[in-house]
């Protein structure tokens, strides 16, 4: 059951964008995307929750607090990942989204959390030359856009997420993966 739960979820990442597009070419603006999948994917964290109800941990305002912060988060990387198709192919927007490990390293300069060593900056140097050989492509725009509104959108996207990352780390342990 552990892996057909992975597979299920790799899955769903991995079709994200491809959806995301399909929906903004009908018309769908990226907001109503961001928002129809954060509920389609609360109300079925909400079911799961209420086969447990009275056995979940009490959360204290600060819990609540950091919660709520990092699903602004969550919400303001799903629009402007998304607003970003609408610009750059599927391809060039999910590359620079999937960025936010740079952001996260460069986060924990500023937070008082581990830092990532030698081999996470050497490894992001290797993967930040692939990342700019496939994003300065020009077959990843759309059909006579430039592409650096798309580019500044799914990099706003990857910054977005990392707050939503140090928030469910933190929270994590006590809470439980469903229920960050």
């Amino acid at each position: 059951m552990r892996y057909a739960t992975l597979i299920l979820g790799v899955m769903g990442v991995a079709s994200a964008a491809l959806f995301a597009r399909s929906g903004i070419d009908a018309g769908a603006t990226p907001l109503e995307l961001s928002a129809w999948r954060l509920l389609l994917a609360s109300g079925v964290l909400v079911l799961y929750q209420l086969r447990r109800w009275g056995k979940a941990p009490r959360l204290s305002r600060q819990e609540f607090g950091l919660l709520a912060l990092a699903g602004v988060f969550l919400a303001l990387h799903f629009a402007t990942w998304i607003a970003s198709l609408a610009y750059v192919s599927v391809g060039r927007s999910t590359l620079l989204v999937a960025t936010c490990p740079l952001w996260t390293g460069l986060a924990a300069y500023l937070l008082p959390v581990k830092r990532p060593g030698r081999w996470f900056w050497i490894g992001l140097a290797v993967a930040g030359m692939g990342t700019f050989a496939v994003a300065s492509s020009p077959g990843t725009l759309r059909a006579g856009e430039s592409g650096w509104l798309g580019d500044v959108l799914a990099l706003a996207g990857a910054v977005c997420i990392v707050p939503y990352m140090y928030a469910s780390q933190y929270l994590q342990p006590r809470l439980g993966s469903l229920r960050t």
